[in-house]
């Protein structure tokens, strides 16, 4: 006859075996990552975690970036007057963009 109750516990024991496996994983990662997650804090960054251990690092303030429409960042003799020759204008909160300062 067919054991029902045996294949649920072996189920829920292989459950929690991988369950155990992945908060070790989680916590190794967060020990290597350690110094960086701290920086990244330090400095108001936006942290991502990832598969395989990996972690992205982005200042928040680059989604405020983006390429000027003017001379679409290539250089030329006369500086850009929108961006003064970055190649890039800052995007306000509202969608309008301003010039960046040097």
């Amino acid at each position: 006859m067919f054991n029902l109750d045996n294949r649920v516990t072996e189920h829920n024991a292989q459950g929690r075996r991988v369950s155990r496996f992945c908060a070790a994983w989680r916590a190794f990662g967060n020990r290597i990552h350690r110094r960086g997650d701290a920086e990244a804090a330090h400095w108001g960054w936006e942290v991502t975690r990832r598969p395989l251990l990996s972690r992205r690092y982005r200042d928040p303030r680059f989604r405020y970036l983006a390429e000027c429409p003017a001379c679409r960042a290539v250089p030329d003799e006369q500086p850009c007057t929108w961006c003064s020759g970055t190649g890039r204008i800052r995007l306000m909160d509202d969608g309008s963009s301003e010039e960046l300062e040097s």
